[in-house]
């Protein structure tokens, strides 16, 4: 199966899900036949804009993180991939109940939430949507604020 049919069936399976959160499995960048791999990959556009960007797994571990997120947190970018949210930034944790939420599968957006920070919150509107697989089933959540 070409690299155009995976990317085809997985939007045509996001757009058959109901809800507001389909459409965060659909693939970052599709291209077509011939389309550059370097154009393809979602951290070339991910790290050229101003808005943090991450994704976790189920468990809360690190699947991947744009420039900005890292910036903003103060991470080291090389020791990230595959960690535990909380335990890059323990204060975190406070804001299980939101994960919890997104990884049953709702979307929400929080306007002027309090990101906890070492020297005290920092104030942000965050986006989080469940990430599915090509069957629906929620394996991750995308954080974007």
């Amino acid at each position: 199966m070409s690299s155009r049919d995976v990317h085809d069936r997985e939007v045509s399976a996001s757009r058959a899900r109901p809800g507001p959160d389909r459409d965060a499995s659909l693939p970052v960048l599709g291209g077509g036949p011939g389309t550059p791999a370097a154009l393809r990959h979602p951290g070339i556009v991910a790290d050229l804009v101003n808005v943090a960007l991450a994704a976790f797994d189920r468990d809360m571990h690190v699947a991947w993180m744009n420039q900005s997120m890292i910036d903003l947190f103060g991470l080291d970018a090389q020791s990230i991939e595959g960690r535990s949210w909380y335990e890059l930034l323990p204060p975190m944790r406070e804001r299980e109940s939101i994960y919890e939420r997104t990884l049953a599968g709702a979307s929400q957006v929080i306007e002027e939430s309090a990101v906890p920070f070492p020297e005290g919150p920092r104030y942000f509107d965050v986006r989080y949507d469940p990430l599915r697989d090509e069957r629906g089933d929620v394996v991750g959540l995308l954080a974007c604020g």
